[in-house]
């Protein structure tokens, strides 16, 4: 025993001598670990300061989500799932197209989801397990636990061929241990669960259809993205995007997952309710949200032209429609969609990979509201680009795309509630930190998938 890990000690040591990604690794988590006495700083100094911010900390630092998340096993936040219930209940009831009418227009319960999200809480019911909140937000716990395995697995299957000649297992373990571990720090990750949120779904659905896509398994992937689809019709765009590169496995396991979803919410729930949801969209689009929260083109452009500064979160309405801002969302919508369709070259390989993610990216970010939640989209997204850097032979180039990796990891892996206090001031752009941390982001995939002896094979 004593013998072994001598030995095992004497393989770390001789690993971090001559591998430069160890030590890029070891940089990574002690950037993580970080992350603990900052925001524990931030929570003290902020609590005891500013009053005004005290409840917003109390309930929204970025540790908050992780000690529930190891502690509480009996959690019962409803953010997804109060309207969801409602609206399961109605339209048993009441199957003859009033189902947004009365939940989400005479109730303003902002349920904004498509009836074909109900599939999974009537499959629970019909199998007896129920869906009340407690027990939602404990899959919710083993689906955040899976994504980290998940993430972990992306980074282990990535490493080995992200450009070295070499393979030590010490290496992959330590990367899928170290950028696997992080999702338990990453907000927009665990801040899902914390609410009682459906996007824990879409999360880790997105991380392991990165995972089959990674290993080539195209059907598989299409056919998670189409599972997303039921919860999020608006990612259907994912279809389009497959059609047009020519991806004939992953547009028709995206096609027919969501076409068997659909003609089962027809069958269960009635034509007229789910018709009745493009009314639901519509109104989004003309309306959106100008809460902070919302870190899309809309909330910024609500906050900045907008009658609502967005520091007041209410349940029941959405922000009043302003032409320009409708407009402004429809532009910046329009461009950032066309960026995500545009075509990059071939799919193949890990450049394949960080296309697949750019586009999911590039949707996620086009929509009129893209909560914290949504951005979870970004961790297996680190990830691959974690890998993809880290197999760059010229240093100079290596430790520039660090540098832009760990800025924008550190703005969106955070919860900033400071950035309140920016309310009308010159500043107030910076409310939108997770935004632009994501357009960064995209900028990144956009150069890693056009960038000289980008790395093509997995």
């Amino acid at each position: 025993m004593g013998t072994s890990f001598h030995t095992l000690v004497e393989r770390a040591r001789s690993l971090w001598d001559r591998d430069r990604r160890a030590r890029t690794i070891a940089g990574f988590a002690l950037l993580v670990a970080i992350f603990v006495p900052i925001n524990l700083a931030m929570y003290y100094f902020w609590t005891s300061g500013v009053s005004s911010l005290k409840p917003l900390f109390a309930t929204l630092s970025t540790l908050k989500p992780l000690q529930v998340w190891l502690m509480a096993n009996n959690l019962d936040t409803a953010d997804s799932w109060l309207p969801m219930r409602a609206a399961l209940d109605w339209v048993r009831t009441a199957p003859d197209g009033s189902l947004y009418h009365e939940i989400f227009f005479d109730r303003h319960l902002k349920f904004q989801y498509a009836p074909t999200s109900l599939l999974p809480l009537a499959g629970l019911d019909e199998i007896g397990l129920g869906t009340d909140p407690v027990f939602l937000n404990r899959i919710n716990r083993l689906l955040l636990l899976l994504s980290a395995i998940g993430i972990g697995a992306l980074t282990w299957i990535l490493l080995p061929n992200s450009g070295r000649t070499h393979n030590d297992s010490i290496t992959r373990g330590f990367a899928a241990l170290v950028v696997g571990g992080a999702t338990f720090l990453f907000f927009p990750m665990t801040y899902g669960y914390l609410l009682g949120q459906l996007q824990v779904w879409n999360n880790a659905l997105f991380i392991f259809a990165c995972l089959a896509w990674a290993l080539d398994k195209r059907i598989a992937a299409g056919v998670l993205i189409g599972m997303i689809c039921l919860f999020k019709p608006q990612l259907g765009v994912f279809a389009l995007w497959g059609l047009l590169r020519r991806e004939w496995g992953f547009f028709l396991g995206v096609a027919i997952t969501g076409a068997a979803g659909l003609v089962a919410s027809v069958f269960l729930f009635g034509l007229q309710n789910n018709i009745g949801y493009l009314e639901v969209l519509s109104y989004i689009s003309r309306h959106g949200e100008a809460h902070l929260s919302n870190h899309s083109f809309n909330g910024l452009l609500h906050r900045m032209v907008g009658d609502d500064d967005g520091l007041i979160w209410r349940n029941d309405t959405f922000s009043p429609f302003h032409p320009v801002v409708y407009a402004g969302t429809l532009v910046t919508s329009a461009a950032i969609l066309l960026i995500g369709l545009w075509p990059r070259g071939k799919l193949t390989g890990l450049n394949g990979l960080l296309q697949f993610q750019l586009a999911a990216l590039a949707f996620t970010i086009a929509s009129p509201l893209a909560w914290e939640p949504h951005y979870g989209v970004l961790a297996p997204i680190f990830a691959t680009l974690f890998c993809f850097v880290l197999g760059m032979p010229d240093r100079r180039t290596r430790e520039a795309w660090l540098l832009g990796l760990a800025i924008t990891f550190v703005l969106s892996a955070n919860h900033w509630a400071f950035v309140g206090l920016f309310a009308h001031t010159p500043f107030l752009v910076l409310q939108s930190y997770l935004l632009f941390a994501g357009l960064g982001v995209m900028a990144l995939l956009w150069r890693a998938t056009s960038a000289p002896g980008a790395v093509t094979s997995t």
